[in-house]
């Protein structure tokens, strides 16, 4: 299409260059030759050059401008011949003059024609870089926009995941294992996608791994799970506390002897610097597997471990023998020794712990309607209230006297622990001992003490607690 064009526009300019290097010689033809002025003869022939000059090219304007003067030349020797005269005596040498001036005159619209044509095309070239530019800078603007809105909604989506995260992490306060772990795999499906996973512990002869929670099973397959030691990926994990990805494979070929079509993505749950059990992700959507699932992961398994410290050293409290036979709770000296390790990890890890003493004040005359053992049992319903109202996972002991229990909170300063004690004084205000269809009113008094930066001990802790509960008798 553009080589007609092309085409097209040189016969155009062809033609025209023709009509006009004719005219002289047709307005010649149609006076046959008689001017007024014979030193003006020529003046018509010259002008054909700079005015060619100044609409086309150099070369095609010389072109015109001889083929003018051919047509004018043949013209005058036929006007001598016919007239029996030299060309000479027809034409004065001063019409020569007009020719030479036409020269000059095309020369110089020739020079002012290129510098105006450089200059357009010098124009042009900066208005197309402009446009070009303009181009590439709405193709940015639109990118741009582009990556402003992925980054706003990843901003705005990890704001969100923040909050869940955080509502996530506090249903792992409970003191009952097997729900913890449910809700932690909940979370990481959540998270990352998993299909199907579970988390792994040793088993009571510590032999071999088996499930302690799983995620898309299918239910007969549950019982006779077990994973080996040393034969395994999860043993391997479990035994060097090292995190285990399928890309490893590739890598090293540490792994060439365990089967790992069951692993994708096998994580360490530490303890207390410890070992305690394996994570392990069996599916995962492909999209879904990468450095930033690995770290969530590793985020998530760090954020649960103070929750499942805390509930496996509440299991092993209630599997130790000072327990109380009629409540089942842990006897005063197990509190001491749990507050001990409490206030030693805080002071190494950072967080607090609270001790409140809660102490019923009319006790013995309780006892005169109900059983003595019953109203231990009813004392500590009291805690189970507190744990389901406040929704903070307490740990609760007997104390030195039937009518009072202690708590262990986590992660309250000393006026978290005061407002946390009003909080309690008001749900309980009003609260009754049922027996045999009778209601009778419990009146509570508490004491409590945090640690910090002025309590170093379990002694001055209990100390603390119990001057408080003293000024209250007054």
């Amino acid at each position: 299409m553009n080589s007609a064009k092309k085409r097209h526009t040189r016969i155009r300019v062809f033609v025209e260059i023709v009509l006009f290097a004719s005219l002289p010689a047709l307005a010649d033809l149609a006076i046959h030759g008689e001017v007024l002025y014979r030193d003006f003869y020529t003046t018509p022939y010259a002008l054909v050059f700079p005015v060619l000059a100044i609409f086309y090219p150099f070369v095609p304007a010389l072109l015109g401008a001889l083929l003018s003067w051919a047509e004018g030349g043949v013209l005058l020797l036929w006007y001598c011949t016919s007239q029996g005269l030299e060309p000479t005596q027809y034409l004065p040498l001063a019409s020569l003059y007009s020719l030479t001036a036409g020269i000059i005159l095309a020369l110089l619209a020739a020079f002012i024609r290129n510098r105006i044509l450089v200059s357009q095309k010098h124009y042009i070239e900066r208005y197309k870089k402009a446009v070009h530019r303009l181009v590439m800078l709405e193709k940015r603007i639109r990118l741009l926009e582009r990556i402003h809105q992925v980054l706003e909604n990843r901003v705005s989506s990890q704001k969100d995941s923040i909050t869940l995260l955080h509502d996530r992490v506090k249903k792992l306060a409970s003191l009952n294992l097997d729900e913890a772990l449910t809700t932690l795999l909940d979370t990481i499906a959540l998270f990352t996608g998993m299909e199907t996973g579970e988390i792994w512990r040793l088993n009571e002869e510590q032999t071999q791994l088996i499930p302690a929670s799983v995620y898309g099973w299918p239910s007969e397959a549950i019982q006779s799970a077990t994973r080996k030691l040393d034969t395994t990926i999860e043993g391997y994990v479990f035994r060097n506390k090292q995190m285990f990805s399928v890309r490893m494979l590739l890598n090293s070929a540490e792994f060439d002897r365990f089967d790992s079509k069951k692993n994708i993505l096998t994580l360490p749950i530490i303890i207390n610097g410890k070992p305690w059990g394996v994570l392990n992700i069996q599916n995962l959507p492909f999209e879904q597997y990468s450095r930033y699932t690995e770290s969530i992961l590793e985020i998530l398994l760090s954020l649960a471990e103070p929750y499942l410290r805390n509930i496996i050293e509440y299991e092993n409290l209630q599997n130790q023998q000072d327990l109380d036979p009629i409540t089942g709770y842990p006897l005063f000296s197990l509190l001491y020794k749990n507050l001990e390790d409490d206030m030693e990890r805080a002071r190494y890890e950072g967080g607090s712990v609270s001790l409140i003493i809660m102490e019923v004040t009319n006790f013995d005359e309780l006892s005169e309607h109900i059983d003595r053992n019953q109203l231990r049992r009813l004392l500590f319903n009291v805690k189970e209230l507190i744990d389901e109202t406040k929704r903070i996972k307490t740990k609760a002991f007997h104390y030195k006297d039937d009518n009072q229990i202690a708590l262990l909170v986590y992660g309250l300063d000393h006026d978290g622990a005061s407002f946390f004690c009003l909080d309690i004084l008001a749900l309980l205000s009003g609260y009754t001992f049922e027996a045999e269809g009778q209601a009778y009113p419990v009146e509570l008094i508490l004491g409590f003490s945090t640690s910090g930066a002025t309590v170093f001990a379990a002694d001055s802790m209990i100390a603390e607690a119990e001057h408080l509960l003293s000024v209250q008798r007054l």
